[in-house]
């Protein structure tokens, strides 16, 4: 995920602690934010909830990312506010499709390049 998004001209920075998520979300101030849904903890299910409390985050885009690509997974996704869904093995074209969907008004390498923060286990 990190070689593709930089390869695209964006910052990443990945967060492998849930527990830490929401400290590092408020300091970084992504853009975007990739979740992965398979977590140490607290899944990314609850995590995505927890960032839609905070007001900062209610129009940052919640990208959630797993290999559980069902119809189920999909709807509960959307309950917990995720903006997306995308589904795992991790591909070039798929990413490039969300960046450019999500963050179409900013461009790579500018003076505000966005942040893409990938919370995922080690």
């Amino acid at each position: 995920m990190a070689e593709i998004i930089e390869g695209l001209g964006y910052q990443y920075t990945n967060v492998p602690d849930p527990l830490q998520a929401l400290p590092m979300l408020i300091e970084l101030k992504p853009k975007l934010i990739f979740l992965d849904l398979v977590m140490p903890i607290a899944n990314g299910y609850e995590v995505c909830s927890q960032i839609r409390r905070i007001s900062a985050f209610k129009d940052i885009p919640v990208v959630i990312v797993t290999s559980n690509d069902g119809i189920a997974d999909r709807v509960r996704a959307r309950i917990v506010g995720a903006s997306g869904f995308l589904g795992k093995p991790i591909q070039h074209k798929k990413v490039s499709k969300v960046l450019k969907k999500h963050l179409r008004n900013l461009a790579p390498h500018s003076s505000t390049t966005p942040s893409g923060s990938v919370l995922s286990p080690l």
